[in-house]
């Protein structure tokens, strides 16, 4: 992907398109038409529908799912689950003072 090879670029391209996006809005301020309405609402949401495309892209790739063991379960929590956090020694702190 472009983020891979060329983080600059793909920074640039974003700053282009956010950039751009907001150009139009501007200009639909200007043109006092409703058919520039219609069309900026519609650049807005193919953009907006872009962005999340690419995003779920790059996460679709970036974590592979955990292991699963015999009962269906992710490796992770199975491995939780047999490990006990050690038990924690309260009898020979000081007392606290209350100020006051």
């Amino acid at each position: 992907m472009l983020i891979d090879r060329s983080p600059g670029l793909f920074i640039a391209l974003a700053n282009v398109v956010v950039f751009g996006v907001v150009g139009v809005e501007a200009w639909m301020w200007t043109a006092s038409s409703v058919l520039a309405v219609a069309f900026t609402l519609l650049l807005i949401v193919t953009v907006a529908g872009g962005i999340c495309a690419v995003t779920l892209r790059l996460l679709d790739g970036a974590a592979p799912a955990a292991p699963q063991t015999s009962r269906g379960e992710p490796q992770s929590l199975a491995a939780r689950r047999r490990e006990r956090p050690a038990a924690v020694v309260t009898g020979n702190l000081p007392r606290p003072v209350a100020h006051g």
